[in-house]
C-alpha cells in the first residue's frame, strides 16, 4: 500500500515492473496513520514540509539515515547484495541513468557483499530518473504526506499480528530476514499447537 493516486500507483508499478494487482493506492495516507506509523519529525513546527524533508535527509529526526547513506558509499561485505545488482539491471532496462554499467563495474572494489558505491549508484539511478523525473506524477497532492513513514504488518489467518515494524527514517526499511524469521516462528508454533490439539482429540476419542 503506497501513498498516492491510482495513476501514481500505475506509474510506480510500470517503473519497477511490480505487479499492479498487488499494489494499492492510498491518496490520503489514512492506512499508515491508522496503523500508527510515524508522520515524520517536527510535527509541531509550522515550516515547509520540504524543509523538514531536507533535515531528515541530513539525519535530523530520521534515525539510521546517515548510517544508511554511509553504507551506500562504503559498502558492507556482510550485507546481501544480489538484490542491488538486480535492481540496477531492471533500472537500466527501463533506460534509467546509468543505463550502461557492465556487471563487472564494481569488481575492482570488492567481490563479496555490498561493494563500495554499489548501493549509492542504485539510489542515484532511482532519484535522478525515478523520483525527480516523475515527481509531479508520483508525489502526493498534500506535501505533508512526503514525510509520512510506512512500515510492515504481518497477520495470521486469525487476524492476529505476528510481526510489526515501523519505519523511523528515510532509507531505513523493514529488516526482511527478521520478518521472515518471525513468520517461520509463528508458523511453527501454529503447527505445533494444531498437532497437539489433534493428538489430544485422538486421545479423547480413544478414552471414550
Amino acid at each position: 500500500i503506497g501513498i498516492g493516486t491510482d495513476a501514481a500507483a500505475r506509474l510506480f508499478a510500470d517503473q519497477l515492473d511490480f505487479p499492479s494487482e498487488q499494489l494499492f493506492a492510498d491518496p490520503t495516507g489514512a492506512c499508515a496513520r491508522s496503523l500508527g506509523f510515524s508522520q515524520g519529525p517536527f510535527t509541531n513546527l509550522n515550516i515547509s514540509p520540504f524543509a523538514k524533508l531536507l533535515a531528515m535527509l541530513g539525519g535530523i529526526g530520521s534515525p539510521g539515515t546517515l548510517e544508511a547513506i554511509v553504507q551506500g558509499f562504503l559498502g558492507d561485505k556482510d550485507a546481501e547484495a544480489e538484490w542491488v545488482a538486480q535492481a540496477l539491471a531492471q533500472g537500466a532496462a527501463k533506460g534509467r541513468f546509468p543505463a550502461d554499467l557492465p556487471a563487472s563495474t564494481f569488481s575492482p572494489v570488492g567481490t563479496t557483499g555490498l561493494r563500495p558505491f554499489e548501493l549509492a549508484t542504485l539510489r542515484l539511478q532511482n532519484v535522478v530518473q525515478g523520483i525527480i523525473a516523475n515527481w509531479g506524477s508520483l508525489a502526493p497532492a498534500d506535501p505533508q504526506l512526503t514525510l509520512q513513514q510506512g512500515g510492515t504488518v504481518v497477520v495470521n489467518p486469525r487476524g492476529e499480528v505476528i510481526y510489526r515494524y515501523a519505519d523511523e527514517g528515510i532509507l531505513v526499511y523493514t529488516p526482511v530476514e527478521e520478518m521472515i524469521a518471525s513468520i517461520r516462528e509463528a508458523t511453527s508454533a501454529a503447527e505445533d499447537a494444531w498437532q497437539s490439539a489433534a493428538w489430544e482429540s485422538s486421545e479423547a476419542k480413544t478414552a471414550s
